[in-house]
């Protein structure tokens, strides 16, 4: 009789802690108008596409296969091909220089400036921040420490968490930092350099990535 109790305790235990986890669900309201339609299959080209950003206008992309550690260039035109070219990230690992040896740790989030230039949290290469520019990469902060750290002050000293997201504020010229391991919001400024841009900066700059890529898809849907 005991066990007969306990095992309908246990059952209504867990069928409160399940309902209680459910969560209640509103009024959904469905707006008509907009379709889904795939501009590129990931399957074909061995690409998988984990984040995406503009770079210039709405024709350039760049795009981060974080679990390969690499990034891509998009050129997309409605009115022409669609062309996915290897911009940089050559096999896991930690190291700068050209863009056709540099070398990432599975990143996850990035960030682009008015010129074109990219920001990379790489935090599992010992919480570095990374810049890719048309001359190659370089680290800007971190790097340095293989323990996760809140210190401020120049590049070389800063340390950060094991998680946070970058993102660009055009007119602060300034890199802001979620360090959600930390429950802080950092930044970087910026050289004017990587904030000054004229109508054509990022075409230029999409053009010199492209000239410094080697491998190149045209993938076909």
């Amino acid at each position: 009789m005991a066990s007969l109790v306990s095992t309908f305790c246990v059952f209504f235990f867990f069928l409160f802690f399940n309902i209680s986890l459910t969560p209640v669900l509103g009024e959904v309201i469905f707006e008509d108008g907009y379709s889904v339609s795939t501009v590129i299959d990931g399957n074909k080209i061995k690409i998988n596409p984990y984040s995406i950003i503009p770079v210039s206008g709405d024709t350039h992309f760049i795009i981060l296969d974080s679990s390969a550690s690499t990034f891509y260039t998009l050129s997309y035109n409605k009115d022409s091909d669609i062309t996915v070219t290897k911009l940089t990230g050559n096999g896991i690992g930690y190291a700068d220089g050209s863009l056709d040896k540099a070398k990432f740790n599975k990143p996850r989030s990035f960030a682009v400036d008015s010129k074109g230039n990219i920001y990379v949290a790489d935090l599992k290469n010992m919480h570095a921040i990374r810049k890719i520019s048309k001359s190659g990469v370089t680290t800007i902060a971190g790097g340095y420490s293989k323990t996760a750290g809140r210190a401020d002050g120049p590049g070389l000293n800063a340390s950060f968490s094991d998680d946070y997201e970058l993102s660009f504020i055009p007119k602060r010229c300034t890199l802001m930092i979620s360090d959600h391991g930390n429950r802080l919001v950092r930044e970087i400024q910026l050289k004017a350099e990587d904030c000054s841009r004229d109508s054509h900066s990022g075409d230029i700059l999409m053009q010199a990535y492209i000239a410094h890529s080697f491998i190149v898809f045209v993938p076909l849907l």
